[in-house]
């Protein structure tokens, strides 16, 4: 994902240098564009594998508008221009507007294309994307292979039911669409702030970036440069919008908070993007024409106006990367909670539960036997739970690196075992194992855990995250619970509980000092326990 969007960068800062020429002034607007571009807000973006397709479109749609404003001749840039634009059709759904927002540039952008060879270049464009775009959708109301991923399947259809919407209640549906626009642009900017309602305000958010993108329409064409230096970026704005009413269209029936969906800011982040650059085109060089009007010292106003938008955006991003950052802590936390789960399917209880995995226990054994069979866990899953055999045991080097602290009776319910444990680099812990001795002396693993850092992001905030799994966690970092029911420690009356801290990534573990010594004392309910 990183390297796609590296290179939608690139064309980015290649199309900027081409438009408006070497200049400082370019590179500090690429650099404005990039700290919104590569944002932790997309934090689904960067860390679910899937998302890297949601780019590939804007990166091929990038490559495409690079391809036309180089100055090569017309026959290769068609055929280039044409490739790029077929891969970003058959990446993603939203690739088939490539065609459509590449045409305006084809059409009027000066100096690109001879006038002998303009029309004919045209035609062809849209005689190929035409093509391009019934191939695509060719087909997909059947599908023989997985019939519930047709659009004509007995199940309930996204697009048909957004359909089926629009004619039981077309103007409040038609209003919820706009809204659901509104929403999704201002998504990349409102995610972040502790308001009432992040709905609300994304939808403010997304409603002043349609302002700023009419200002900046509206100062392009009256300069004259709409159709030079503004063009490529009013039709990577149209291309934005037009992508979200694609997923207005699909998603507005599954309820009015979908745009606050993480994986969605890309179509804000982009949006904000191409503003940048649009804003950039129609304001730059503004300053020399201001100075032709000695009435009003428009000059100043002018540059106190652009201070105060930059500064804005700052503020805004400083919000975002803080948020973004800690959401990604708190997946990657999530994702080690997985981790251990995976590790121990089915053989000790573990602090996380089937749904951190995506499903009921049998699918996920049933999924994770897949994987084995492939060769792709990692780690492998524990066949053996001694000690010994989960990874090789070593001394921390004099470091402390946590403890077991403690064994509290809870009642009936059991124990809560705690403590603290860190690896390498001071991260948390991938794993806590318990483990008692048995009959022959050697220590097995009866229980696990994560340990976890508590994450520090605006708890109003989450609440909106509706895809996102929040897991709670403990003040410190590295520090750990496991709560061991009555029935963990089988047969065995009393003995010593043991904990060992694992490294995933290097497959070691290491003991936490402070051994626990414990005693269940019968009674006529055969549940009373103390720990000594």
């Amino acid at each position: 994902t990183f390297a796609v969007v590296a290179i939608l960068s690139a064309c980015l800062l290649w199309l900027m240098m081409r438009l408006n020429g070497k200049r400082d002034s370019v590179l500090w607007a690429w650099v404005l564009a990039n700290i919104a571009l590569f944002s932790p807000i997309q934090f689904h973006n960067w860390l679910w594998p899937m998302q890297f397709a949601y780019f590939l479109p804007y990166t091929f749609l990038a490559l495409c508008f690079c391809t036309l404003y180089a100055r090569i001749g017309a026959a290769p840039k068609f055929v280039l221009a044409a490739a790029f634009a077929l891969a970003g059709n058959y990446s993603f759904v939203q690739g088939n507007l490539i065609w459509p927002a590449a045409l305006p540039i084809i059409l009027f952008a000066p100096d690109i294309i001879s006038r002998s060879a303009r029309r004919k270049f045209a035609l062809a464009w849209i005689a190929l994307g035409a093509l391009a775009v019934t191939l695509y959708f060719r087909g997909l109301e059947h599908n023989s292979a997985a019939p519930d991923y047709a659009y004509g399947h007995e199940g309930v259809a996204p697009t048909l039911s957004t359909l089926r919407l629009l004619q039981e209640q077309p103007f409040s549906t038609i209003s919820r669409m706009g809204l659901f626009m509104l929403g999704m642009f201002g998504n990349s900017i409102a995610r972040g702030f502790p308001v009432s309602s992040n709905l609300v305000f994304s939808q403010i958010c997304g409603l002043t970036v349609l302002v700023l993108a009419v200002i900046g329409l509206a100062v392009a064409w009256r300069r004259g440069l709409f159709f030079d230096r503004a063009l490529p970026w009013t039709c990577l704005l149209l291309f934005t919008f037009l992508t979200a009413a694609f997923v207005c269209l699909g998603r507005v029936w599954r309820g009015d908070f979908q745009p606050l969906t993480p994986r969605y800011t890309t179509f804000g982040t982009l949006c904000i993007v191409s503003l940048i650059a649009l804003l950039y085109s129609a304001f730059s060089r503004l300053a020399k024409e201001l100075d032709q009007c000695p009435s009003v010292d428009r000059r100043s106003i002018f540059f106190w106006s652009q201070g105060l938008l930059v500064g804005l955006f700052f503020c805004i991003q400083g919000v975002n990367w803080t948020y973004g950052y800690d959401l990604m802590e708190e997946w990657r936390l999530t994702r080690w909670h997985a981790r251990a789960r995976l590790h121990f399917l089915g053989k000790l209880p573990i602090f996380a539960g089937p749904n951190l995995l995506g499903g009921d226990e049998e699918r996920v054994d049933l999924m994770t036997q897949k994987l084995e069979g492939l060769g792709m866990l990692q780690p492998p899953r524990a066949a053996d739970l001694r000690i010994s055999a989960l990874g090789r045991e070593v001394i921390p080097d004099g470091v402390k690196r946590g403890r077991f602290e403690g064994l509290t009776l809870c009642g009936t319910n059991g124990w809560r075992a705690s403590g603290s444990a860190l690896c390498g680099g001071g991260r948390s812990a991938d794993a806590v194992i318990l483990a008692v001795q048995n009959a022959a002396g050697e220590w097995v693993a009866i229980a696990a855990a994560t340990p976890l850092s508590a994450p520090q992001y605006l708890h109003k905030s989450t609440r909106m995250d509706l895809e996102f799994l929040a897991v709670s966690g403990p003040p410190k970092r590295g520090e750990w619970t496991i709560d061991l029911p009555m029935n963990t420690l089988g047969e065995m009356r009393s003995g010593v509980l043991r904990a060992w801290a694992m490294d995933f990534p290097r497959r070691i573990l290491y003991r936490l000092p402070g051994d626990q010594n414990f005693s269940v004392m019968p009674s006529l309910t055969g549940h009373d326990a103390t720990p000594l």
